[in-house]
């Protein structure tokens, strides 16, 4: 099985400018995700989708330098994620590449580790390569105990009737962690996505499923970040890690 890994980093970052370059715990930001990727030893190419010249240059720099540039009418703040992958695969087609799989890599995803990716590509291999695996995370209560907030912002409860509910009687839910998916690229053979597959989940710890959208995210990353290396330096404390490290092996 040939399996390509794409990084999408777009220049042009608005909530945190320069966020795919941007220095975490002593490298750039997206070279944790390249790490993440190269260190798994899954992939045949590792891509950097960007149409930044400054991204490309450090993409290089860490010895992943991309193929090809993104054209600029795929790089605005209005791009899906998807058109992105499927202008990757048709370009590596016509340059005589094809692979059997494609891992969507996030490039501020400096809490996930190789092991992540090992995983749910063993979940994506055990059903055949024949459906979408994504990271997906727990939210930490139960979704029928939400909110929205009111124009005076007064807390109006989306389910009223659930909030006297016990926890314990309430279905677990989940939701995108923004870290990863993985798809079988025949999904992508005649030119369009088709999104019909149900989607198996990769479930990651909390600790590790903080998508960096706002400073508030960059902020909460670098804690846990620096967090977790303390922990490893404690034998004790990397055990009860090692021990959490993927909540979706054990289920």
């Amino acid at each position: 099985m040939t399996a390509l890994c794409v990084i999408p980093a777009r220049g042009g970052s608005k909530r945190i400018p320069s966020k795919n370059t941007m220095a975490f715990m002593g490298i750039p930001m997206i070279c944790h995700s390249l790490n993440t990727a190269a260190e798994s030893d899954l992939f045949s190419e590792i891509h950097v989708s960007t149409e930044s010249k400054e991204i490309m240059a450090v993409a290089e720099e860490a010895g992943r330098k991309p193929d090809f540039q993104r054209p600029q009418e795929l790089a605005d703040d209005h791009t899906p994620l998807i058109p992105v992958l499927q202008w990757v695969l048709d370009e590596f087609r016509r340059r005589g590449r094809t692979f059997d799989s494609v891992c969507l890599l996030m490039s501020c995803a400096p809490l996930l580790n190789s092991t992540d990716l090992r995983a749910a590509y063993g979940m994506y291999e055990k059903h055949g390569g024949e459906f979408p695996v994504l990271s997906a995370a727990r939210f930490p209560v139960p979704v029928e105990w939400a909110y929205r907030l009111d124009e005076e912002e007064f807390l109006i409860a989306r389910k009223p009737s659930a909030l006297t509910a016990r926890s314990q009687d309430l279905t677990d839910a989940f939701y995108d962690a923004g870290m990863f998916a993985i798809f079988p690229t025949e999904l992508f053979s005649d030119g369009s996505y088709k999104s019909d597959r149900p989607m198996l989940a990769h479930q990651l710890p909390a600790w590790r499923a903080v998508d960096i959208d706002t400073e508030e995210d960059l902020l909460l990353a670098e804690i846990l970040a620096r967090g977790i290396r303390s922990l490893n330096e404690d034998d004790d404390a990397r055990e009860r890690v090692d021990g959490l490290q993927n909540p979706s092996s054990s289920q």
